[in-house]
């Protein structure tokens, strides 16, 4: 079965992309987690806590949350703020984002990265393996600003 047959159940959109390009979510590794941390000092700093560190403190609920994508997180962090100003509170609380978590939803995603990992690990990502691109004819070039009588045709041509 190739690529392409295998994606067909799972909603993805064909873009017509030539080159796989893969932005992995955030992992649990020294240097990506290191990273992940300072999106959520971030975050904690531009968000509504006294200061505190919400999100860096509760560090793991967060990544468990959003698996580590930004994207989910981003969402999570809106959902979780309007969870706030809908109990009338003034301050960002690890409550808001308990409340808020999507817990089956994150486990369908968590599905489709895995089965998009699988996918990429049988598909050969060597960049150009094997293949030669040939070198594209080159027109010769005309002057610029002068009509092409072959396919611009002047008043005098039309007769």
């Amino acid at each position: 079965m190739g690529l392409s047959e295998s994606v067909r159940g799972i909603g993805v959109e064909p873009n017509g992309r030539l080159t796989v390009i893969d932005f992995p979510p955030y992992t649990p590794e020294t240097n990506s987690i290191c990273e992940f941390e300072r999106i959520l000092a971030t975050f904690d700093s531009m968000l509504p806590n006294e200061g505190g560190c919400v999100l860096r403190d509760n560090r793991e609920l967060i990544y468990k949350g959003s698996l580590g994508c930004i994207g989910l997180l981003t969402g999570w962090v809106t959902s979780a703020l309007a969870e706030m100003q809908a109990r009338g509170d003034l301050q960002l609380k690890i409550s808001h984002f308990q409340s808020t978590r999507l817990v089956e939803q994150i486990r369908l995603i968590q599905e489709e990265i895995d089965l998009g990992r699988h996918l990429l690990s049988q598909w050969d990502m060597a960049p150009n393996a094997g293949e030669t691109v040939p070198p594209r004819p080159t027109k010769p070039k005309s002057e610029p600003f002068v009509r092409n009588p072959n396919r611009d045709p002047g008043p005098q041509d039309a007769n």
